[in-house]
């Protein structure tokens, strides 16, 4: 003999768990979509140069791995900007101050006096015939 056991009780239990599993499911869904989105916006916002932005995502969420790597690379990039702006900075610094000296020279006769040499030497190395051993 089988044992008769109630329908409604044990059914109405199991659609209210299967509810409350489908609404926990959707809202961990929109929490990673928003997660992702988030991530995407801030993936653009350092391409398009924000360096200064941190991005983090909850802590615990399945993403933390990607907000860590993206935000390392975002760091990564400021200090390389930086030591570039630096040595920009550094670079224009002695061309100025190459400038400053080919100016001050007296009529620039360093400048004349290199041509006349390398002009007459280039005539006289190629009318000197070359020498074989």
């Amino acid at each position: 003999m089988k044992p008769e056991w109630p329908d409604k009780p044990i059914g109405q239990a199991s659609r209210c768990s299967h509810a409350r599993l489908a609404e926990t499911e959707s809202a961990l869904q929109a929490q990673r979509l928003a997660e992702q989105s988030w991530l995407l916006t801030a993936a653009g916002r350092m391409a398009k140069g924000d360096l200064v932005s941190q991005i983090t995502v909850p802590n615990g969420s399945e993403l933390s791995p990607l907000a860590l790597a993206l935000d390392s690379m975002r760091q990564d990039l400021q200090q390389r900007l930086q030591q570039l702006e630096q040595r920009n900075v550094e670079i224009r610094g002695l061309n100025v101050e190459l400038g400053d000296r080919s100016n001050s020279a007296p009529n620039n006769s360093w400048k004349s006096s290199i041509g006349q040499a390398s002009s007459g030497r280039t005539e006289r190395d190629l009318r000197t015939p070359l020498l074989r051993k």
